[in-house]
């Protein structure tokens, strides 16, 4: 394509260049110079029509690009993209940490917090994000407040409710997801709760922790929690009964003491947790029973108690609480074995599938001195017949474990760790275990049914038995007709003494060896 503009008349031809250029060569005019006089003066506008030309040029290039990158970005496959697809890329956007109380620590990532300043962000891109933005109560549904940083010198009082009243509006009926703190004598915890309450019938899960009283406005909510599917309180509200007509009310997360447990429909609720007081509940193992006995239908039961300071005679006399629960799952502290032995004198689960010991973090937890305690809660809940899942983390000896193997025939996944104290180590995973879980031929092994081994180790024991007890589990199931292949799952536990809880070079190796030699039968996974 050619362009036509302007062009200049004085441009040379080539036969004045070539005499201009013999001139300059020689160093010797000629008699007459009119002709160059004439080019210094007539030249200079000329220049300056070529500069006014090419300014032009260039701004019209600037548009023609402009208008280039407006057409590609409208064609651009964003706009294209359907309303459900820019959904899903949106949540993925959501900044999961600034909306945890623990990470949220300044006013101005309140600020963000409450107003979804991500969403705005969003909305300022073009008008159809804003609307679309602005118009999808799904990305509005979580709602997170700590009203411990709401005194701040940017924003008059009114002015972070009000930015968590318009997140709330523009949620309009869509379920909401709540967590609050309400912090002790806050002025502005009462206007929360007030507030949140007026979209009662909206709340999904709720996670309220307060050291305050509760608002008055809560007890108006009473019957309008038609959605609500899962609370956790860090409270200390006093039987609270605003919970007990909740008719979707399944999961239920209890901190604290037993006295400020709110009222419940017991028998809706399929998970509960209690995490109780460590230092101020004096009898923990006897409120965690009551709980249990109070949810009889409860699925899926965790509780952390920290017994070390607790009477072990006290409970002598409790009676004994028979649950459906199907997931038992106890974080324990105890510095004496006699109160695992009565934790499990106290207990009848004939429905139990999946069972888990732990101790809280680098916390002790003894067990008792024998495992008849066990043996008998095995025997009277029929262990035999459902147990299919054990997690151990406790001070629990070899010799002990394997008793209580012994009567688990039903089990096929087991967890075992070595315990890692503050400052030194109760060793479970030795070779004496692992010559107990080897089978042997012609005998009938510990947990015959086994397909999945996880072991926590300072990794202590000796590899070639480790590998002798891979290979006589692959070697029991393999010529059963659908059995699954074996998986061990192996995680070194992290010592102090860096010659401890790190693999040796040739364990490595040689369990890849053996993996690839028994491929579909065996699943080697190290951690």
């Amino acid at each position: 394509m050619k362009i036509t503009g302007f062009t200049s008349k004085l441009l040379p031809t080539a036969d004045q260049t070539k005499q201009i250029f013999e001139i300059n060569r020689s160093g010797v005019l000629p008699l007459d110079t009119a002709s160059l006089q004439t080019v210094l003066s007539s030249v200079p506008p000329e220049l300056a029509l070529y500069d006014a030309e090419v300014e032009r040029l260039l701004c019209e290039r600037e548009i023609l690009a402009s208008h280039l990158e407006s057409c590609r970005s409208a064609l651009a496959p964003v706009h294209r993209l359907p309303v459900e697809l820019l959904t899903d890329i949106f949540e993925l956007c959501f900044p999961a940490e600034l909306y945890r109380i623990q990470e949220c620590t300044s006013y101005q990532m309140e600020i963000d917090r409450v107003s979804h300043r991500h969403l705005l962000n969003f909305a300022h891109v073009c008008a159809r994000w804003y609307r679309f933005t602005t118009g999808t109560p799904k990305l509005w549904s979580t709602i997170t407040v700590d009203t411990s940083l709401w005194s701040g010198p940017r924003l008059p009082d009114n002015a972070l409710l009000f930015l968590l009243e318009c997140a709330l509006d523009r949620g309009r009926d869509y379920p909401l997801n709540i967590t609050v703190y309400i912090e002790c004598n806050a002025h502005h915890g009462d206007a929360v709760l007030t507030l949140l309450s007026k979209h009662a019938g909206r709340w999904h899960q709720i996670n309220i922790l307060s050291n305050d009283q509760p608002s008055r406005s809560l007890s108006s909510i009473k019957g309008s929690l038609n959605r609500l599917q899962k609370v956790e309180l860090d409270t200390k509200w006093k039987k609270i009964d605003i919970f007990e007509h909740a008719p979707c009310l399944t999961e239920f997360t209890f901190h604290g003491k037993s006295k400020y447990l709110p009222n419940l429909p017991w028998t809706q609720i399929q998970t509960l947790t209690c995490v109780g007081d460590p230092y101020t509940t004096a009898r923990p193992l006897q409120s965690s029973l009551a709980l249990l006995r109070s949810a009889a239908n409860v699925e899926h039961f965790t509780a952390r108690l920290d017994l070390r300071d607790c009477n072990r005679h006290s409970i002598s006399t409790s009676p004994m609480v028979s649950s459906k629960v199907r997931h038992l799952d106890l974080q324990l502290a105890a510095d004496h074995p006699g109160m695992v032995e009565k934790l499990f004198d106290s207990l009848i689960l004939p429905s139990l599938t999946s069972f888990t010991i732990s101790r809280f973090e680098t916390d002790p937890c003894e067990w008792p001195t024998t495992s008849t305690s066990f043996l008998l809660l095995a025997k009277r809940s029929g262990f035999a017949h459902h147990l299919l899942h054990l997690s151990l983390d406790t001070m629990i000896p070899v010799t002990e474990l394997l008793r209580c193997l012994e009567v688990l025939p039903a089990l096929e996944n087991l967890t075992i760790k070595d315990c890692i104290l503050d400052d030194a180590a109760h060793i479970v995973i030795t070779d004496t275990l692992l010559r107990g879980l080897t089978n042997v031929a012609g005998t009938t092994p510990l947990a015959p049914k086994l397909h999945v081994l996880k072991l926590e180790s300072i990794l202590t024991f000796t590899e070639s038995i480790f590998v002798e007890l891979i290979d006589s589990r692959v070697k029991q199931i393999r010529d059963i007709e659908g059995e699954q292949p074996f998986r061990i799952i192996l995680s070194p536990s992290w010592m102090l003494d860096a010659d401890i809880g790190e693999f040796r070079p040739e364990l490595v190796p040689r369990l890849e060896e053996l993996e690839s030699k028994l491929e579909g039968r065996l699943v080697v996974e190290l951690e």
